[in-house]
């Protein structure tokens, strides 16, 4: 598995607050099967991480039994207001893949606006536990419209088993069943709890191949900075497809 969205860098934000907190992340991972971490830092109002204190945060880092790469969690209003020049150190692994923090308020009017934006300036926006942003709980076709104007959506592994309250868990299964999320990831603040490991909630999607996907076939493309493979068929979208067939005329 590989696990693009972390707060494994003490001292930046509120993950880890020491080095051993640090190790103990990266352990927890590496025993639930991660290899590849992101250290994905807020820079946001409240966490304004710059560059520089990402860079140094990497070096500080002690022997960890994973390998560790960088990236940022970058807030859409901070997305909004930097050139992009000054977003690239943030993007995942130094691809175009660029992690976006939604508010925990509801989705601004600008939303779409500021991830066009984003797309022009050469990034591919993921946005961040969308499922758990209350505008989507609301109405997940919030975000389809994000999603159809080119970002990818990430969902927390906590979320689908539930260990991230009832509401986020129906959310990022309805997110799933309408193909509207293209990874899973762990989002650790501090060691996971064994019901929200990566292992966990991909295990709850219930579909081998789809799970392959979110948790390694597309995290691997991100890394690569390559296009993201095609979503496999589910029992859903398979469903779809003998409908579609059986309405066509010959």
């Amino acid at each position: 598995m590989l696990d693009l969205h972390s707060h494994v860098l003490p001292g930046l934000d509120d993950g880890a607050a020491s080095a051993e907190e640090a190790v103990a992340i990266a352990r927890a991972a590496c025993a639930d099967g991660v290899r590849v971490l992101a250290a994905t830092p807020h820079v946001r109002s409240d966490y304004p991480t710059t560059a520089s204190q990402l860079d140094a945060g990497l070096r500080a880092l002690p022997p960890l039994p994973i390998d560790v790469v960088r990236g940022g969690e970058v807030s859409l209003e901070v997305a909004a207001a930097l050139p992009p020049d000054d977003l690239a150190p943030f993007a995942i692994a130094g691809s175009r893949y660029l992690l976006v923090e939604p508010p925990y308020t509801g989705l601004p009017l600008n939303a779409g606006t500021t991830l066009f934006l984003l797309r022009l300036a050469g990034f591919v926006p993921i946005i961040a536990h969308p499922e758990r942003n209350p505008d989507v709980q609301a109405d997940p076709s919030r975000l389809r419209e994000l999603v159809e104007a080119g970002a990818l959506a990430q969902l927390t592994a906590g979320s689908l088993t539930g260990r991230r309250g009832a509401t986020a868990q129906r959310t990022a299964r309805v997110l799933l069943q309408e193909g509207l999320a293209h990874l899973v990831a762990g989002d650790a603040h501090r060691p996971l709890d064994r019901s929200a490991t990566m292992s966990r909630g991909l295990a709850a999607v219930g579909d081998e191949a789809l799970a392959e996907w979110l948790g390694r076939s597309v995290p691997a493309a991100i890394l690569a900075d390559e296009d993201i493979p095609p979503r496999p068929a589910t029992g859903r979208t398979r469903r779809r497809r003998r409908v579609l067939a059986w309405r066509t005329p010959a």
